[in-house]
């Protein structure tokens, strides 16, 4: 008999010390991950806070340069993160990834990259994903590419 309780004893240390050990290690990464989110948010809030200083300041120019940085790189990593590498699949791919990509080339088509540093280009990327429905949308972003075609249109036939 005190075989059997000091074995039940050992079992429910192991029990224990097995649960423990589990709850911290999941509360250690569970912090680890918000230390992450944490940073990533740092990260984001100041470059809109730079981003609302220079447009603040009047240096209009300088925060569309400052803003247009990052969206070749993000292209790159939209296409990777559907798992669509160098050939994106759009059939495959979410509405919101599919609609970014499709925004981003929009966007491009008016106004190329001068900073290009994703590797491939994020032209080679985009060329698959079909162009924006523009009768269908009626958004600032879809008014700014309206009126840039109408202004490459009357430019083209000067």
């Amino acid at each position: 008999m005190k075989q059997m309780l000091r074995a039940l004893g050992y079992l429910a240390v192991l029990i224990i010390g097995f649960a423990g050990g589990t709850i911290f290690a999941y509360v250690r990464s569970y912090s680890a991950l918000w230390g992450q989110v944490g940073e990533n948010n740092a990260e984001e809030l100041m470059f809109h806070l730079v981003t609302l200083s220079k447009l603040r300041l009047g240096r209009i120019d300088e925060a569309i340069k400052y803003i247009e940085v990052p969206i070749d790189g993000q292209v790159l990593m939209i296409a990777n993160g559907q798992n669509a590498g160098l050939h994106p699949n759009p059939e495959k791919m979410t509405a919101t990834s599919l609609r970014a990509l499709q925004m981003a080339k929009a966007y491009r088509a008016l106004y190329p990259s001068t900073t290009d540093a994703s590797n491939p280009p994020a032209a080679e990327i985009l060329a698959p994903i079909p162009n924006i429905e523009l009768g269908k949308c009626d958004s600032t972003f879809c008014q700014l590419i309206k009126a840039g075609a109408k202004r490459a249109n009357t430019d083209g036939k000067k």
